[in-house]
């Protein structure tokens, strides 16, 4: 199975849309991968059954408690043996030119996958555009933090993947970046490269959208 990962929690619309939109569109550009929502209890059981209806899978995390660790809610699918897991955000939106890449990290045969396009991307894997295979996804299951093994901050589950998977990773990684993006990769790096379809101007891969469809940033001060 391919599954392409999310986490989905608390009151705000931008996510819920956003979710719904998702698997929209990687009906479009990914049909043979499964959308799979990690789901807590805010959220209401209409957006739940729309999300079902498109062929999403459901994962209904009962009781959990909604805060910086339901991040990690995503990542429980690394567990689950999936031939590639993609893991997203549920406030982006995928476009031709992350599917683009995804396509040519695939033919690859590299382990992880890992994209940065803008200035702000500053840090060396985004929780919400990376992705791995079987094999690689298994050894980043058994990095997983427990609940309160000081994940409970802002940016807890990106900082865990700079600190615990990004070293692992690094052994089978493909990078795409833009030249405007923070680098961290040593001179020398074996598999750093541009996008393979240029940018729409004003778009980069994870960018963040409103509930009504705008940019969360307007497009004249996005510095790309």
């Amino acid at each position: 199975m391919k599954v392409i990962s999310f986490s989905l929690f608390g009151p705000d619309e931008l996510y819920r849309v956003g979710a719904v939109e998702n698997v929209r569109l990687c009906a479009e550009l990914y049909p043979d991968f499964v959308c799979r929502f990690y789901v807590g209890d805010s959220i209401p059981s209409h957006v739940v059954g729309e999300l079902a209806q498109q062929g999403a899978g459901i994962v209904r995390m009962v009781g959990a408690s909604e805060d910086w660790w339901s991040t990690f809610w995503r990542f429980h699918a690394l567990r689950d043996g999936n031939e590639v897991t993609l893991f997203r955000d549920a406030d982006s939106r995928p476009c031709e030119r992350e599917r683009a890449a995804v396509k040519e990290w695939l033919a690859s045969g590299r382990q992880f996958h890992a994209m940065r396009d803008h200035p702000e991307h500053g840090m060396p894997i985004l929780a919400g555009m990376w992705g791995a295979r079987r094999d690689g996804a298994a050894a980043a299951a058994r990095l997983l933090p427990e609940k309160h093994a000081g994940v409970e901050r802002w940016q807890a589950d990106q900082l865990w993947l700079a600190h615990q998977v990004y070293p692992l990773a690094r052994q089978s990684l493909m990078v795409h970046t833009s030249a405007e993006s923070p680098q961290f990769e040593p001179d020398g790096f074996d598999d750093k490269r541009d996008f393979p379809t240029p940018r729409t101007p004003g778009r980069f891969v994870g960018q963040g959208f409103n509930g009504d469809g705008t940019l969360r940033i307007p497009a004249d001060a996005l510095r790309v």
